[in-house]
């Protein structure tokens, strides 16, 4: 789901919330019904400019522990996207957009789903605000259900396995 909303975002980072996805598999052929059963939820999708140091403070913050235990937001990721979490040092290691690790001063861009970006503070350490002050922000799509339709008519036959994207060490 991450690699087909960023596709359609042209997004550096994409945090589909893993909530939203109810199913744990599609396929092998999956109709409109199951697409609107998997995916119930139908938003908008926008993307914001941000530094590599709020990028390193929104993984730090959604990679904790306490994240993963039912306080927080769970999220997939696109494909380009690796972050290393440290458990025992409770701290963000390494986090590499696009094959390159992210730079601190540099800017990136980063799409969320309305519901996602209404509770930004809560759910990623960062608000909306404090993204739109670094840089502009855009509505890319106004129907996430639509993308992900498009995207599945258009790449038939697509597998998935886990790639690492998110490792926790």
């Amino acid at each position: 789901m991450a690699d087909a909303l960023a596709e359609k975002a042209q997004t550096d980072v994409m945090l589909q919330g893993s909530g939203a996805i109810r199913f744990k598999q599609l396929g092998p052929l999956v109709t409109l019904s199951d697409l609107m059963a998997c995916f119930p939820f139908d938003e908008s999708l926008t993307r914001f400019t941000v530094t590599g140091a709020q990028l390193r403070r929104i993984f730090a913050h959604i990679m904790r522990p306490e994240n993963r235990t039912g306080e927080g937001e769970c999220y997939q990721v696109n494909r380009g996207v690796r972050a290393v979490y440290n458990e025992a040092a409770r701290k963000l290691e390494s986090l590499e957009v696009g094959g390159a690790p992210v730079e601190d001063d540099r800017r990136y861009t980063l799409c969320l789903s309305t519901y996602h970006e209404k509770g930004a503070a809560e759910f990623l350490g960062l608000s909306a605000e404090e993204m739109r002050a670094t840089g502009p922000s855009k509505t890319v799509a106004t129907s996430l259900r639509d993308v992900l339709e498009e995207y599945l008519r258009n790449h038939q036959n697509i597998d998935a396995h886990v790639e690492g994207r998110l490792v926790y060490v």
